[in-house]
């Protein structure tokens, strides 16, 4: 779904971390799960666990939004066999996502 969402001057992207929601009762209970989202086409994918269909409002809160610069881990905190591995795992989810 697309979203509103205020971006760092400098920043194309926003790191949103999962959270689980719920409208009335523990029974409906829907979550955005931790995404980076674009300047260009700000969308959020949100799942929706519960048993009917939920509403979300416009302007209705889903999810603080961080700064990915500052808030997420860097490459060269890795040694560089680390980053080979993760390359790998990458590499492996895309194929298996592109399939």
């Amino acid at each position: 779904m697309p979203v509103l969402a205020n971006f760092p001057e400098k920043s194309e992207s926003l790191y949103v971390k999962k959270i689980f929601n719920s409208n009335q009762n523990l029974e409906d209970i829907y979550a955005a799960p931790d995404s980076l989202i674009k300047r260009e086409r700000p969308v959020l994918q949100v799942s929706n666990f519960s048993s009917a269909a939920i509403t979300i409002q416009v302007g209705q809160t889903l999810r603080k939004a961080r700064n990915p610069d500052n808030w997420l881990d860097r490459p060269s905190k890795y040694s560089g066999e680390s980053l080979r591995r993760a390359e790998v795992h990458a590499q492996l989810i895309r194929k298996l996502a592109s399939d």
